[in-house]
């Protein structure tokens, strides 16, 4: 591991019985023979919520797993979103109380329902980018009404 890499060193002559699905790794020899080659990766590791991931540039997003720390945040605005919307005159402040958090998490959160859909569908199908985490996403800030800014803001294409 790198800063911005990852190396990878292959054992060519090894290549056709590490890929054989009878393979004994206890039958490995420790210091293999032959020519080596070093494949090199950008890639780099990024804290995500609670867990830390390496990311690779230019790596499908279709194969990720749904991140759970922005599916929580989208469950959450959802729920506070439809709280506002069932109890129209009673103050945010008071919402919050009864949803246990700040008023100012409160509406740092409900602000997510406003996310462009195709925002919404790419977290819950793990295709937002590698770079939009939990974190991230809760200290965008004001997000644009817009959603092609909103596209931009976050870090789709």
């Amino acid at each position: 591991m790198r800063p911005n890499t990852v190396e990878i060193s292959i054992c060519i002559g090894m290549l056709a019985d590490i890929t054989n699905p009878a393979l004994d790794v206890q039958k490995l020899p420790t210091h293999p023979t032959g020519s080596l080659e070093v494949l090199t990766v950008p890639a780099c590791v990024r804290r995500t919520g609670m867990e830390t991931k390496l990311l690779i540039d230019g790596a499908p997003l279709e194969h990720r797993e749904p991140d759970r720390s922005l599916l929580r945040l989208l469950g959450q605005a959802r729920r506070y979103k439809e709280m506002i919307m069932q109890n129209a005159d009673v103050y945010v402040a008071d919402l919050a109380a009864k949803a246990g958090v700040t008023r100012s998490y409160f509406t740092r959160v409900f602000r997510l329902s406003f996310l462009a859909p195709e925002i919404t569908v790419a977290i819950l199908q793990g295709r937002q980018p590698p770079q939009l985490a939990a974190n991230k996403l809760m200290q965008a800030g004001v997000l644009s009404p817009l959603w092609p800014d909103q596209h931009r803001q976050l870090g789709f294409k």
